[in-house]
């Protein structure tokens, strides 16, 4: 390209080397991220789950008792 000169060039290379190495890192971290989001929401719903089944044997218990 007429926009670089020749003395710039290994710059202009070394400074792609380095985005590719930047955007190689941001996409690990992203994963890295999504895996923990997951997680998280995956130790969550079991809490709710365990909130669930105690709500269910309380309310198991008691609605029988309401009728009579």
């Amino acid at each position: 390209s007429d926009l670089f000169h020749e003395q710039t060039l290994p710059f202009i290379k070394d400074l792609q080397d380095l985005t590719i190495h930047a955007t190689e890192a941001i996409d690990t971290y992203r994963d890295l991220l999504t895996d923990q989001l997951n997680i998280y929401n995956s130790v969550m719903a079991n809490k709710m789950n365990d909130i669930m089944k105690i709500l269910t044997i309380f309310a198991a218990i008691f609605i029988p008792l309401t009728f009579i």
